[in-house]
């Protein structure tokens, strides 16, 4: 009795020194079922517990104070089951539980040994094994953070450790009673470029996404808070994500329930209780793959083919089974540069076939995976004002679904649907392009008329064997112009190349030839071209350029606006054309700024000229020009007034100010043509010239002063409005070659576009 009695003091002393042993539990020192060691600052708590109405016992690390909710536990497939098991650090270093039979039902499994361990419960609530003299984080033996349970804390980190294989997730209990393990598990899978993924069993349930830099594609954004900031971080020894808490006076975990859903849950301590605050659980589109193979998802509308796309399996799409996706409309050609068409709002596809640089400046993104025809899709693997990186797609695109509110963004390799003519058929219907059919030439090369076998007018522009263009012009505007629709832009019917390096463009054909044919022509030509005609021709251009800038799938900048690039229909109605020179943007861009400047001199804006900086002001500049040339009939580069030096649109501003506008309006515009009408039109174009771009109105505003009686601004000082000297030392100081697509119509010099080197 008396040795019982001893036992019994031993234990309850025993229970004492453990439950006010602070944070630390040091080696060879029991630790009983009723034992606890708490965080130094009191918020997280170890010991033996049972979750949910259980009767059996886990080690447990808790949240003490808040509602004592289960943070991390380890034997949670080999419960004790009795109140006689206990908990021992031993002299190496390892963490073991014993039943109430003295059998080990778990440990750490620790390899390396430790001399005079510790284990210490820190106030991240990650329990750690290490030397009692060395508190430095990089020499745990052993971390509870590198085995999370079901509930991700602020500083666990989900990935993999890539020196020792340890991979970081989190799993779902079978239920709150018990928390062996689940059907979930939530996963930063590494196959390709990294993405979250929620595993039921083997299979892919939600896929969370990629990071982009800000954030995980798949979950919209909610803007920046005060309480938390995630991490994600690939380095040559680990690839992670983690979240850190920002706000001490409030508590963050995240949590997969049992059925599946990932909860963030927050306290405080003025409410006491735990919030959910972020829902991750399945909607119809985040049914993994639930569009196929390339179809987009749509909450509202379902599911699509992604532009260039279409249903695999017609019938099914039409019964609403889209899993058998969607296929390539027409085959891409990989000997001619494929367009790449944004994808702007959207979750980016399974990275799981994708591979990653992300050393790579943005600018080559593009053009690394034009040089594998395997590339099916290209995005910034930082999508943030950092920028920076790669990320590219081989195969097919998987998982895809608006994210309205997400503002991400990736490339789509493909091609509008468009006739890919044979060459010899092309040859034949221009007589081998004989002399006889040409029309015009250009920097591109020369241009014909052809007659198809339906007896179709077409114009042929076939590519120079001495041009120093080549697949890049002839891309760009195979790509551009063939998803543009509208009644004021040339209509490319097809292409057409050989394995020789032929490369031929089929528009609809023009029978009266291009603009400056008539404004600069002789007096019978420019006479044929009375004020209505002029006004209709100028608005017509308006329009054309209003769609290319705020109406179309894509913003787009043609760099090289000018009369030979206007061509005339049956009925005088103009279309904007020769789009190799243009660049398009996505929604959010609006200017851009470049080393290789394009365009004819006299036509480009100075901020673009000098600096390289283009926007859809450098557009509206040109078009001011070309209307300036419109209604004087003369050609802006080489204006020449015997008493100034000034060029024409200087000319064409001072007669503004000095009251003498009617001396520059062309002769062969009949005097009883509506003057006030012809005088606001050149003051708008003055509008559209002035020096600063922010100064310029946009397309929009142009259109709606054509069009209406609105009340006009006074015009600021244009920007090269001096003429010969300064143009002089202005083409002395530069390299400049004919370098771009030119005219189909006008082959004179003067007209030649020019391709500037290196601006300043």
């Amino acid at each position: 009795m008396a040795k019982c009695l001893v036992k019994i003091f031993f234990f309850c002393s025993l229970f004492v020194v453990i439950s006010g042993a602070g944070d630390t539990l040091p080696a060879n020192q029991a630790f009983a079922i009723n034992d606890t060691i708490v965080s130094a600052d009191g918020v997280f708590e170890l010991g033996f517990f049972s979750p949910g109405s259980s009767k059996n016992l886990y080690l447990s690390i808790r949240y003490k104070k808040a509602s004592q909710i289960t943070a991390w536990l380890a034997n949670r497939d080999a419960p004790l089951t009795d109140a006689l098991g206990r908990l021992t650090l031993s002299s190496q270093g390892s963490l073991e539980i014993f039943d109430g039979r003295d059998t080990k039902i778990w440990s750490t499994n620790s390899t390396k040994a430790l001399k005079n361990p510790v284990a210490q419960l820190l106030n991240t609530g990650n329990l750690v094994i290490r030397a009692a003299d060395d508190p430095d984080p990089g020499h745990y033996l052993w971390k509870s953070f590198d085995f999370p349970d079901n509930t991700l804390v602020p500083g666990m980190k989900i990935g993999k450790n890539l020196e020792d294989g340890i991979v970081w997730s989190f799993n779902s209990w079978k239920s709150t009673d018990d928390p062996s393990l689940g059907n979930f598990q939530v996963k930063l899978d590494i196959t390709g470029y990294p993405q979250l993924i929620l595993f039921n069993g083997s299979s892919t349930l939600i896929r969370i996404g990629p990071w982009n830099g800000d954030r995980f594609s798949g979950i919209p954004s909610s803007g920046p808070n005060n309480i938390f900031r995630d991490e994600f971080a690939i380095t040559g020894d680990e690839i992670y994500y983690k979240y850190e808490i920002v706000d001490n006076s409030v508590l963050i975990r995240t949590t997969i329930e049992p059925d599946g859903r990932v909860i963030r849950y927050t306290w405080t301590r003025e409410s006491n209780v735990w919030k959910a605050t972020i829902f991750l659980q399945p909607d119809y589109c985040d049914d993994y793959a639930r569009c196929g193979a390339n179809g987009i998802c749509n909450v509202n509308t379902l599911c699509r083919c992604s532009e260039g796309f279409q249903p695999k399996n017609a019938d099914a799409w039409k019964s609403l089974n889209f899993s058998e996706g969607c296929i390539l409309a027409s085959k891409l050609n990989c000997s001619v540069r494929d367009e790449f068409v944004p994808r702007p709002n959207m979750k980016w596809p399974d990275t799981r076939n994708s591979s990653y640089d992300l050393s790579m400046n943005l600018g080559d993104c593009k053009k690394k995976c034009l040089e594998n025809c395997s590339c099916t899709a290209y995005a910034y693997a930082n999508n943030t004002e950092k920028g920076g990186g790669c990320l590219f797609w081989f195969g097919a695109l998987i998982d895809i679904r608006d994210q309205e509110q997400s503002g991400l963004g990736f490339y789509v390799r493909g091609r509008d649907d468009l006739p890919l003519f044979d060459f010899r058929t092309i040859a034949n219907a221009t007589n081998n392009f004989s002399d006889g059919n040409k029309l015009g030439q250009g920097g591109f090369g020369p241009v014909y008329k052809a007659i198809l076998e339906d007896g179709q007018e077409v114009a042929v522009k076939r590519r120079s064997t001495c041009s120093t263009q080549g697949i890049e012009e002839f891309g760009n505007e195979v790509s551009c112009i063939a998803k543009l629709q509208h009644r004021n832009l040339v209509r490319l019917l097809g292409w057409s190349t050989t394995e020789e390096g032929e490369r031929l463009l089929v528009y609809e054909y023009m029978p009266n030839k291009s603009l400056d044919y008539f404004i600069f022509g002789d007096m019978k030509q420019r006479a044929s071209l009375d004020w209505p005609k002029r006004y209709k021709i100028i608005n017509g251009i308006a329009k054309g350029l209003l769609y290319l800038h705020e109406d179309s799938r894509l913003r787009v900048i043609h760099r090289d606006l000018k009369a030979s690039n206007i061509l005339l229909d049956y009925n005088m109605d103009p279309k904007i054309s020769d789009f190799g020179m243009a660049r398009s943007f996505g929604d959010t861009e609006t200017e851009a700024n470049t080393a290789r400047v394009v365009g004819t001199y006299g036509y480009m804006a100075p901020e673009y000229a000098i600096e390289g900086a283009f926007s859809v002001k450098s557009d509206v500049y040109s078009f001011g020009v070309l209307v300036i040339e419109i209604l004087s009939g003369k050609k802006s580069r080489f204006f020449n007034h015997p008493g100034h030096n000034l060029n024409l649109i200087g000319h064409a501003w001072t007669s503004y100010n000095e009251d003498r506008l009617s001396e520059l309006i062309d002769v062969s515009i009949p005097k009883t043509s509506d003057r006030s009408e012809v005088f606001r039109v050149f003051q708008i174009g003055l509008l559209c010239v002035q020096q600063y771009p922010e100064d310029r109105p946009n397309m929009s505003s142009v259109l709606m002063m054509l069009t209406s009686k609105v009340s006009l601004p006074h015009p600021k000082q244009p920007g090269f409005f001096i003429e010969r000297k300064f143009d002089k030392a202005y083409n002395s100081s530069r390299k400049y070659e004919a370098d771009s697509v030119n005219s189909i119509i006008d082959s004179s010099s003067s007209n030649q576009t020019i391709t500037i080197v290196s601006p300043r």
